[in-house]
């Protein structure tokens, strides 16, 4: 606002307020907000929510082609590249570490990342995806002539790189990512002066009792090349 200008106060035409608990369990109403608007509306908050966790971390992001956002870790905001953390059903119950960033062979650099969608069944929550992306200064993903994310460029090293990683390397992956993310021990945001978000460290877990194997043949690896580990196309059916 420029001197001598004058404050403009804007009111709302209309308030409407929708308990949280409402829009999990569900309700009925013929006009707005009907549950789908309230749910719609709650997912976006979330979202936001997320990106001002990620934004105060120091995280980088890009938008895929699906329009979602992918957030990853520079060196200027890990403090070690090795990220250290545990994964809680390992039988010696000690720590593991995994880099979310390093050198692409003679192509720039691949870094880990993490896109999220909100989730309200069956647990509240949000769904992450793993991703990977490049770049050549460790900061801003690779652009096309026109200053334009290179999506397709990005997609094509993706494949090369995601077919040699299986299920242990993404999941440890995903928890350092996680691990990294902790401050004072916590994962949080303040959003009000009354209320903490915090978010667990670790995904949800489940157990079974049946496994699976990765092939430890690296001929074998070469069955799953023609199956494209990513789906950033798709559209997002929130």
């Amino acid at each position: 606002m420029q001197q001598n200008e004058e404050a403009i106060s804007i009111k709302p035409q209309e308030i409407f307020k929708v308990k949280v608990t409402d829009v999990l369990i569900g309700f009925e109403s013929n006009k707005f907000p009907t549950h789908r608007d309230s749910e719609n509306h709650f997912k976006q908050l979330l979202k936001k929510t997320f990106h001002l966790l990620m934004k105060n971390r120091g995280m980088f992001w890009y938008e895929m082609a699906n329009k979602r956002l992918a957030y990853y870790y520079t060196k200027s905001n890990l403090t070690t590249l090795k990220v250290r953390f545990d994964f809680p059903n390992r039988k010696n119950n000690k720590t593991k570490t995994k880099n979310l960033i390093g050198k692409n062979g003679g192509n720039g650099n691949w870094h880990y990342a993490v896109s999220i969608k909100p989730i309200l069944l069956p647990v509240l929550g949000f769904s992450l995806k793993n991703h990977l992306t490049f770049t050549n200064d460790g900061l801003n993903v690779w652009k096309n002539e026109k200053n334009e994310v290179d999506k397709d460029k990005i997609h094509r090293e993706r494949r090369k790189k995601g077919k040699r990683l299986f299920n242990e390397e993404w999941r440890d992956l995903l928890l350092a990512f996680l691990s990294a993310l902790k401050k004072n021990d916590k994962i949080a945001i303040n959003l009000s002066s009354k209320f903490t978000l915090e978010m667990p460290f670790y995904p949800e877990k489940f157990w079974a009792d049946f496994g699976y194997f990765d092939p430890k043949d690296k001929t074998r690896h070469g069955l799953l090349s023609m199956y494209d580990f990513e789906d950033e196309n798709d559209e997002d059916n929130d």
